[in-house]
């Protein structure tokens, strides 16, 4: 009896119209505007009176409002709203998550939300609907080319102690990121269509990659190998070149003057290293044909840009604040050589380690190495890292500064 008497108000309650919130009359079903015959972009939801079905609102459309009136956005977006339309309560629909995917359409799509409009659509257009091909960010790398790609496309297998080789679980797969190399794609214009197998074996780097960093003054000429030379021609101060490629690769630094005259000497013999193979291999190889570029420099401690040779690799430029650079690149023309901005790496500069005395050069191995066992500017002393001491300056700052790196570039030596 007690049961009873507690169960029938709530059946009372079932059979009564009930209104969701301020503004909301009684919920009709039968009321309720028909959803469009072509679907709705991003789905549909139940209204903000929680009554009738409606399309939600798409990335770039007003969302939010008052009371009744108010519009939801749909799945996997947010409302963002500015101050000004936080009092009208009135703002627009953004995709909460901001990279790029791929779908299975082999298409790249700008953000997930607008993947999910397209599968919408599809669906609605009776086609197979579309989804995110692989979790995580997709890159492919490929010498010096770094770019989002749908085209590659594999299932990573993990090998460990005691695992062995199997396929990723689907929890690991969740949140990995992926990374594609492929060293097999040959490109159209492509440094290494130029050269012999021998050849590429140096240029292509078989361990990890230090950068080499030198201090030019404008008018002075920098060859990576025989396959590429930047002239300095114009610039206020001297600037740091950072030559990020294979180790194995010669990097010959010498005076504007004498840069016509070297290369004729030296290209294809041991000095600038690759090609490799005299007077005769230099007649299969194509001649390096200049192009001019401008940029300005953004501070010693940051690159402004980079020089993108190919698959050789590339070379980040630092320059002063504001300065302009007028640079000449000379590269075979099918190489494909190009400029970078914003830079890969943009503070390379951090390794450059100390400068040689009376040189361009600068000796990165203990910067790098102190770099890779987690310590900032230090010396190596076997595995001990410790703190560079500097007159004039307190000892617990561990830190270069762009006054220290000016120092060096004022002290610039003249170039052989």
């Amino acid at each position: 009896m007690k049961f009873l008497t507690v169960l029938v108000p709530f059946l009372w309650l079932l059979s009564v119209r009930v209104s969701a919130g301020p503004g909301c009359g009684p919920c009709d079903p039968a009321q309720c505007a028909s959803l469009p015959a072509e679907g709705c972009p991003v789905g549909s939801m139940l209204d903000s009176c929680g009554c009738c079905s409606v399309c939600a609102a798409a990335e770039g459309e007003m969302c939010g409002g008052r009371r009744a009136a108010a519009r939801r956005c749909g799945s996997g977006l947010e409302c963002v709203k500015s101050d000004e339309d936080k009092k009208s309560k009135v703002g627009v629909c953004a995709c909460k998550s901001n990279y790029e995917v791929c779908g299975t359409d082999g298409v790249t799509y700008r953000t997930g939300c607008a993947l999910k409009t397209a599968s919408l659509t599809a669906e609605n257009q009776g086609k197979e609907p579309i989804h995110v091909q692989n979790k995580g960010e997709v890159y492919n790398v490929s010498g010096s080319q770094v770019y989002l790609s749908c085209e590659a496309v594999g299932v990573p297998h993990l090998s460990s102690p005691g695992r062995g080789s199997s396929e990723l679980t689907l929890n690991e797969l969740k949140d990995a990121h992926w990374l594609y190399d492929t060293p097999g794609i040959m490109k159209e214009r492509d440094i290494l269509n130029l050269l012999t197998e021998q050849e590429v074996m140096s240029v292509v780097p078989s361990q990890a990659v230090v950068p080499r960093t030198f201090v030019l003054k404008p008018g002075s000429s920098l060859f990576v190998g025989a396959m590429a030379r930047i002239d300095f021609l114009q610039g206020g101060k001297s600037c740091w070149f950072s030559v990020v490629a294979s180790g194995r690769v010669p990097v010959h630094i010498t005076s504007l003057e004498k840069a016509d005259a070297i290369y004729e000497k030296h290209a294809g013999h041991i000095l600038l290293g690759v090609p490799l193979g005299g007077l005769e291999r230099m007649k299969d190889f194509p001649p390096l044909v200049p192009q001019e570029y401008r940029l300005e420099g953004r501070g010693y401690l940051e690159a402004a840009a980079d020089i993108k040779l190919s698959s050789a690799g590339w070379v980040a430029v630092t320059a002063p604040d504001g300065d302009q650079l007028v640079l000449r690149v000379h590269g075979p023309e099918a190489a494909g050589f190009s400029l970078r901005t914003p830079p890969l790496l943009p503070h390379v500069i951090a390794l450059k380690g100390e400068r040689i005395r009376k040189t361009a050069a600068t000796n990165p191995s203990n910067r790098w190495a102190c770099w890779q066992a987690g310590c900032r500017t230090v010396v190596q002393r076997g595995c001990t890292c410790r703190r560079r001491r500097r007159r004039r300056r307190r000892s617990d700052e561990t830190s270069d500064t762009a006054e220290d790196w000016r120092t060096d570039l004022d002290h610039s030596p003249d170039l052989m």
